[in-house]
């Protein structure tokens, strides 16, 4: 999901890129993982029978269907963002520093 974010420098990012976050489904839940200013949180939001893309789409956000890759990510590094920490659960190989630059990504390698 991508959205407009509250950091100091979210200014210098893409509009409605600005910030980022990654829900999966584990064990029939829903399960939102979001980097945030200071610290990780984690949240079990709902039975994996919700249409958790509907609710955040109608809400304004950005979503991008994918699916999290099994493949162990050694390289290129990441980042200690919002960025790096959904590139590191969904083990994607990408350069990506920003939600901007995630969001491409997604869009050329579903």
């Amino acid at each position: 999901m991508f959205m407009d974010g509250t950091h100091p420098l979210s200014r210098l990012l893409k509009k409605g890129f600005q910030h980022c976050f990654v829900c999966i489904v584990d064990n029939g839940l829903w399960i939102q993982i979001d980097g945030g200013i200071n610290s990780p949180t984690v949240r079990y939001l709902t039975t994996d029978d919700f249409d958790m893309a509907g609710y955040w789409r109608d809400r304004g956000m950005t979503v991008v269907e994918t699916r999290q890759h099994r493949a162990v990510l050694h390289w290129p590094f990441a980042v200690r963002n919002c960025v790096g920490l959904v590139k590191t659960i969904l083990c994607l190989p990408t350069w990506a520093w920003t939600p901007n630059g995630l969001y491409k990504y997604l869009l050329r390698n579903p």
